[in-house]
């Protein structure tokens, strides 16, 4: 039997592997889907720089389309953006 393929990128915010190869969410996040190949990109950039403009500028997309990424991949995927109080996080952080 062959196993499926993970597709794994670090949280941005916790830094934990998250698996992102079959995500589910509602239609609120549906923008998100047609950037998914760039998600591990924009997490792993973020997670080193902490720079959302540099997260989007090395994904060669707009700040606001990696803050999404961003929001999504630590709330929906990770859930660490769900039980952190946002007073927590530093500037940019504090931004998802």
């Amino acid at each position: 039997m062959a196993q499926a393929m993970k597709d794994i990128a670090p949280c941005p915010l916790c830094g934990e592997e998250i698996d992102i190869s079959n995500p589910r969410a509602t239609a609120k996040w549906s923008d998100v889907f047609s950037h998914s190949d760039r998600w591990a990109a924009v997490a792993a950039e973020f997670h080193t720089t902490r720079s959302i403009e540099r997260a989007a500028r090395a994904s060669s997309m707009t700040a606001t389309q990696a803050r999404l990424i961003l929001q999504f991949l630590s709330s929906e995927i990770c859930g660490c953006r769900r039980v952190t109080c946002v007073a927590c996080f530093d500037d940019e952080r504090s931004e998802l």
